[in-house]
């Protein structure tokens, strides 16, 4: 387990009520709440089955679950952000590429010239993101005039990037997080985060 859930339940909520949930517990507590209330259902469905009475053996749990989807749809309509600043659009750039394709050095230079390309032809946007690892090699190991290609795109670039560390007897790798943006150079060129935990 790499700590990145991607298949928590609260994640299917949220284009639903249940979405204003994790402005206020988080994914877990969202999910914590469809949980409940699928458990309640199931609950209710049971007891009717059972009985054939299906207000006189659900109605406790009925009691509870009308507060709960009432509170559920008000923090869908609480608005919990609000616009600041100016408009950022935004493009992203995907390469259709397969897993074992990609990794394979004779592939390289087109996979870096499909980035390139599809950037160049977005047109206007203040951001292009490229996807995690998207370049396949290290980040000391990309040439130079793909970077100065890169600089010289009128948006600002954040990709997915492998690094390392070279140390005196050790190498430290690390997935990263590259941001280039020649609009707002302050000399580093290329900011660089390491990511910590999935």
């Amino acid at each position: 387990f790499t700590g990145f859930a991607w298949l928590f339940l609260g994640y299917a909520g949220t284009a639903t009520w249940f979405a204003g949930w994790a402005s206020l517990t988080g994914v877990l507590g969202t999910s914590f709440v469809m949980a409940w209330l699928a458990g309640n259902l199931v609950y209710l469905y049971q007891s009717w089955r059972a009985s054939g009475k299906f207000f006189r053996s659900g109605w406790p749990v009925i009691i509870m679950l009308v507060p709960v989807l009432a509170l559920s749809w008000w923090l869908s309509l609480v608005r919990w952000t609000e616009p600041d600043g100016s408009r950022v659009d935004v493009s992203l750039v995907q390469a259709d590429i397969s897993l074992a394709d990609k990794w394979r050095p004779e592939n390289r230079q087109n996979l870096v010239q499909t980035y390139l390309s599809a950037s160049a032809a977005i047109g206007t946007a203040d951001l292009i993101v490229w996807p995690e690892a998207a370049l396949p090699m290290m980040l000391d190991q990309v040439p130079g005039h793909y970077l100065e290609q890169i600089r010289a795109m009128d948006a600002a670039l954040v990709f997915g990037v492998l690094d390392r560390e070279l140390e005196p007897d050790t190498v430290k790798l690390y997935n990263g997080l590259a941001a280039i943006d020649s609009s707002n150079d302050d000399g580093e060129g290329i900011q660089v985060y390491h990511k910590r935990h999935l």
